[in-house]
């Protein structure tokens, strides 16, 4: 299947002297680190993963126009990978934000205020679990709407590189 990752020039250089490209724990804030250690975990658990930090993929390609990208001015590229179904793990962009604050992922009001209350039958990460069930989120009070798909992987071989769009972070 095709999926879409958005690299610095310089990880791409290096991906391709290395014959792979890989996720580096070096490029994650401190505070998001338990939730990448978590979302390393669910790979682990989920498709097999090796343990290593996670290559984030997108099922659709991206606006290169979108300052959300790289910092401006950073020379970057856009991937187009082959993967297979098997390797890759989906999740809600939107949801997976709620893992990284330490928080409850609640699917509407009243099981929100029943989490605060201490009444709720589901701890904080169980609920984050909650950011692969795409069909469920999509139908919740809270989720439903225009739905963004991310994925993560491990390793990608470059062999598995279909095209490659350069561009500068606006």
């Amino acid at each position: 299947m095709k999926y879409y990752t958005i690299q610095s020039k310089a990880a791409y250089e290096q991906a391709v002297k290395k014959g792979t490209l890989s996720g580096s724990k070096e490029y994650v804030w401190e505070e998001f680190l338990a939730a990448y250690d978590w979302m390393i975990q669910q790979m682990n658990n989920r498709i097999g993963h090796n343990g290593t930090y996670p290559i984030w993929l997108w099922t659709e390609k991206r606006d290169l126009h979108d300052e959300a990208l790289l910092p401006s001015g950073t020379a970057g590229v856009q991937i187009e990978v082959e993967i297979s179904t098997q390797q890759v793990l989906l999740s809600d962009f939107d949801a997976w934000h709620i893992v990284l604050m330490n928080d409850f992922l609640a699917l509407h009001e009243e099981e929100d205020e029943l989490f605060d209350a201490g009444k709720c039958n589901l701890t904080k990460e169980a609920s984050w679990e909650r950011v692969f069930d795409l069909q469920l989120l999509n139908q919740s009070d809270y989720w439903a709407g225009a739905q963004v798909i991310q994925v993560t992987t491990g390793e990608i071989n470059v062999s598995q590189f279909k095209k490659v769009e350069h561009f500068i972070a606006k």
